[in-house]
This record gives structure tokens, C-alpha cells and sequence, in this order.
């Protein structure tokens, strides 16, 4: 699986499987779906146990982001995929 990833504070949501396209769709699609924050392509290996396992096209894990998973303890206003305050 594809995930689309918001780096402010580590949010995802799936995008496709990297065998139904080619990963530029993929972030042109994350980028449509979160036009107002800064994301990121993540692909989860075959087998896999999803986002935790899943790395970016420069080879860097989800987990290794100093912002993994920061959306399920804090809320932040200015980290949004469209007008401020909405997520």
C-alpha cells in the first residue's frame, strides 16, 4: 500500500498499491488530497504490517520521522490538508 503522509504531524491515509500506478501519480494524488500541507509518498513492503514498515522514495521509514505519529497525541491548527483548522 501507498500512503499519503503529512510530515507536519505524521498523519496518513492510503493512496493506492504501488502496482496500481506509478508512485508520481501517487504523490500528485496526495498532493491534490492535502494541497495546503507539506506530504510525502510512503510505500509499506508486500507482507508487511503497513505504515510502521513503510519508506519513502529517498528510503527513509515512516517511523523514522521525527513526526511519526505525532496527529494521535497533539492537534496542531496550522497542520492541516485545507483551510486552517481543518484537518
Amino acid at each position: 500500500t501507498s500512503y499519503c503522509v503529512r510530515t507536519c504531524d505524521g498523519f496518513f491515509f492510503p493512496v493506492g498499491t504501488p502496482e496500481g500506478g506509478d508512485l508520481l501519480a501517487h504523490q500528485a494524488a496526495c498532493d491534490r488530497a492535502c494541497p495546503t500541507a507539506e506530504t510525502d509518498v510512503f510505500v509499506a513492503p508486500a507482507g508487511s504490517s503497513g505504515i510502521s514498515e513503510a519508506v519513502n522514495r529517498k528510503g527513509v521509514r515512516y517511523e523514522a520521522l521525527r513526526t511519526a505519529f505525532n496527529h494521535r497525541n497533539q492537534f496542531d491548527s496550522a497542520c492541516s490538508c485545507g483551510p486552517r483548522g481543518i484537518s
